[in-house]
Formats: C-alpha cells, sequence, structure tokens
C-alpha cells in the first residue's frame, strides 16, 4: 500500500486496549523508503516507558502531557526539516522560531510551567530507585511544543 502517493504515515506506539508495542523503528523505515514522513501517537506508550523518539525514527511523535502525570495538553515533538516545512501557524515574525509555528494564539506559559512537575517526577523516581541523578541529553534536531 506504501507508494509515491503516501505522503503521511500515522500508527500508535502501542495498543490502548491490549498493549501491544508496535515495531516503530521497522514501519518508520518502510514509510520513509516509500518517501512518507511517520507520525506516532504515543499517547498509551508514554506514561508506560520513556520513548527515544531519535532512535525510534519518527517525524512526529506525540502524546498527552497528562498521561504522564503533568497537565492536560497536548505535547509534540517534530523533526525540524518537517517542522519547517509545514505552513507557519502563528505570527509573521516567528515563523524561523519551530516552537512557536504551531501555537498561533501563543504559548500557554501556565501549563509549560506545570510540566515542570513531570520532570521533578521521573528524577525523583530515578533517584528513589536507582539511586543516582538522572542526567540531561541534548535534542538539537528536535522542537517540544
Amino acid at each position: 500500500m506504501l507508494d509515491e502517493n503516501v505522503r503521511l504515515v500515522c500508527f500508535p506506539h502501542c495498543s490502548n486496549v491490549v498493549g501491544h508495542i508496535n515495531p516503530v523503528v521497522e514501519i518508520t523505515a518502510l514509510a520513509h523508503a516509500a518517501g512518507a514522513f511517520v507520525c506516532v501517537d504515543g499517547v498509551s506508550y508514554a506514561p508506560h516507558g520513556f520513548p527515544d523518539v531519535g532512535s525510534l525514527g519518527p517525524d512526529i511523535y506525540l502524546f498527552s502531557s497528562y498521561k504522564t502525570y503533568g497537565p492536560h495538553q497536548g505535547m509534540m515533538v517534530i523533526r525540524r526539516p518537517l517542522g519547517m516545512l509545514l505552513p507557519n501557524q502563528g505570527h509573521y515574525f516567528n515563523a524561523d522560531k519551530l516552537y512557536k509555528r504551531f501555537t498561533p494564539a501563543g504559548e500557554d506559559h501556565a501549563q509549560q510551567a506545570a510540566c515542570a512537575g513531570m520532570a521533578d517526577y521521573v528524577d525523583a523516581l530515578y533517584a528513589h530507585h536507582a539511586g543516582g541523578h538522572a542526567t540531561a541529553r541534548s535534542g538539537a534536531k528536535w522542537c517540544m511544543t
């Protein structure tokens, strides 16, 4: 079914019903080989693991922060080349800022600030169970909006 007419392949990281984890890397490779972009819905997976979006390979990864101990808002990780290819939905003077291209009304600063609690929780959980501190990783090729 994948041919030059397919531009976007979307699928869930795992089933919300039976918990089956889809082979994201393999599906993404097939879609990319056919010239399609890939969007993965991680809402059912993100609460149960830490998806390494860079290694998984999709162009877009979505989840809901409320499923990961945060406020009720959608989260999107998008590869910069695709994000810059899509039309700007925000103010024209923010067109070159990927994290502002998809928020036409501006950022929800209260929701963003509340998301800090997610990282605090995960760090505390790691410290409790592993006896150490989490280390930051650079995500220069990605934008979280």
